[in-house]
């Protein structure tokens, strides 16, 4: 993030200022207050608008809530915890995304100094025509269509774990620029937006604690953290086991979620942190293969040399690393 961009949304806001002082969070500066807490876009973004950008209150929890629109909250530094549908609790950290649509319940607790956040606010009109690019038949297409619908198996929440993916984090920081500095156009915050989500969905391996997590999506979010967190020894089998289905309906669950099989969604996750390895340590290829999975060399070379175009040791040799051991 440019430091002018970051410095801007680190200022203390009046309303952060009243909270330093020991004040409340005002309930009523948000939205309708009686029954369930609703936050309103209308409190929060200029008439007419489709998206708006608005810097995390920090320094007090923020009580438990729904929208009338759709939020993205990027974590630009520090962290900060949510509990999300009263039952799934997410640490979201730097270069993190998460998405909430209308039927999502949202709880927050207390921001320090350091955990700078931005909410980007969108209108659920905003992704109509974006719909058409990114297809129903994956987590986020069911994500818009449960933001422009009623229907009941559509998703309410995803997370995304995309800090160390550098296409994304400069599409968002080129969002957030955009939106902090006023001036882009509605076509052009709708052109970046499509573009964040065709990066995304080329990521499926980075989706953590989507929800609803119930049935065939809890199902589906439990392969797909397998993969994030186990990838060296993931365990379809035990998944299968813990949920008591076959391991070939959680294979078929998975490649219609995601469009891609098990297999694939584990060889990616294996490939992209053998390579952040290869470039950002002086491990010999060797224990890399074998950190991230592999025990047959001719088969991960294969793999890797597919993928990224090169070989491990001509890849270091091309980004200036030719001196790390191979």
């Amino acid at each position: 993030m440019r430091a002018e961009i970051l410095e801007r949304l680190c200022r203390l806001s009046p309303e952060e200022e009243r909270l330093l002082r020991g004040e409340a969070v005002r309930r009523e500066d948000y939205g309708r207050t009686e029954g369930d807490f609703c936050v309103e876009s209308g409190q929060l973004m200029p008439s007419g608008e489709l998206i708006s950008l608005r810097p995390h209150t920090r320094f007090a929890a923020f009580p438990r809530h729904r929208h009338n629109y759709v939020e993205m909250m990027y974590m630009v530094a520090g962290e900060t915890r949510h509990l999300i549908n009263d039952r799934e609790q997410v640490t979201l950290r730097a270069g993190e995304l998460l998405m909430m649509n209308q039927r999502a319940t949202h709880a927050i607790e207390r921001a320090e100094a350091g955990d700078v956040a931005v909410n980007i606010i969108v209108q659920p009109a905003f992704f109509r025509e974006m719909l058409a690019a990114v297809g129903e038949d994956n987590p986020l297409g069911r994500f818009l269509v449960g933001s422009l619908t009623d229907r009941p198996e559509a998703l309410s929440s995803l997370v995304f774990r995309i800090a160390e993916d550098v296409p994304v984090q400069c599409v968002l920081e080129s969002m957030v620029a955009a939106l902090v500095m006023g001036g882009a156009p509605l076509r052009v915050n709708q052109a970046a937006m499509t573009l964040l989500f065709l990066h995304l969905l080329e990521r499926p391996d980075t989706l953590s604690g989507a929800q609803p997590a119930q049935g065939d999506h809890a199902l589906v979010w439990d392969a797909l953290q397998e993969i994030q967190e186990h990838y060296a020894a993931p365990s379809l089998t035990a998944l299968a086991d813990r949920h008591r289905v076959t391991l070939s309906y959680v294979s078929r669950l998975v490649k219609r979620a995601t469009g891609r099989s098990w297999t694939e969604l584990l060889q990616e996750k294996r490939l992209l942190r053998a390579d952040e390895l290869l470039l950002r340590t002086r491990l010999p290829v060797a224990e890399i293969m074998n950190l991230v999975g592999y025990n047959n060399s001719s088969y991960f070379y294969r793999l890797y040399t597919q993928r990224f175009g090169l070989s491990p040791r001509m890849r270091r040799k091309a980004c200036g690393l030719e001196n790390h051991q191979p």
